[in-house]
């Protein structure tokens, strides 16, 4: 699994798996101790599915048909991968969350990532129907 690390933040993946075609990922999110104290962040988890390409007509996670998608905080993350893949995500960050005891379970994770993911497939078939 990738880890990405600088001088403010290090994400390391937790847990990758594949069901249905669709990639998902649980990832930690450990913030300096400067970010931490002055900035009053904490260390939380993110949920990821990545689609083979971007599933429905509006990209990004900023429009109408995202925000219908029920996942703890909303959508907060959609990106168009390098490949021509799409990634959606949520985070657990809100404030909050890091007294929150699903927030912490892979259990939980795992279940809000696969449910974003049945989500976004049901929305990108009823846009379909609704164009043809």
């Amino acid at each position: 699994m990738k880890t990405m690390e600088n001088e403010y933040r290090k994400i390391s993946g937790v847990k990758e798996w594949e069901r249905d075609g669709l990639k998902y990922l649980i990832a930690y999110v450990e913030w300096s101790e400067y970010l931490r104290t002055v900035g009053k962040m904490h260390n939380h988890y993110n949920g990821y599915v990545t689609f083979p390409e971007c599933p429905i007509t509006e990209d990004g996670y900023d429009n109408e048909l995202i925000a219908s998608i029920d996942v703890h905080g909303g959508i907060t993350y959609a990106v168009e991968e390098d490949d021509g893949s799409y990634t959606y995500g949520f985070d657990c960050a809100h404030l909050y969350d890091e007294f929150d005891t699903d927030t912490q379970n892979l259990d939980w994770l795992t279940a809000e990532c696969e449910s974003m993911g049945r989500q976004i497939v049901e929305l990108a078939a009823r846009e379909s129907e609704a164009t043809e």
